[in-house]
């Protein structure tokens, strides 16, 4: 029994180290978290004179400028 709760938690701190930094995205997040947590993807389909970071600031103030925008709901079924 123990051997097993053993691999268990070291499956479960593997499996933590290899998601660190890595946010899961839902279909709850608010739009300005679900922005956020693509950066990364974001990052690799901008072109190289935009940077990631500009146009993820971009899109937070739009949503800060826009209230409609702040009620939209990010993801669907």
């Amino acid at each position: 029994m123990t051997s097993q709760s053993g691999r268990i938690k070291k499956e479960l701190a593997r499996k933590a180290e290899s998601t660190k930094g890595e946010t899961k995205i839902t279909k709850f997040m608010r739009i300005t978290d679900l922005i956020k947590a693509m950066e990364p993807e974001i990052k690799e389909a901008m072109p190289e004179v935009a940077t990631p970071e500009r146009f993820t600031r971009m899109a937070l103030s739009a949503l800060n400028t826009t209230p409609k925008l702040q009620k939209s709901v990010p993801l669907r079924l």
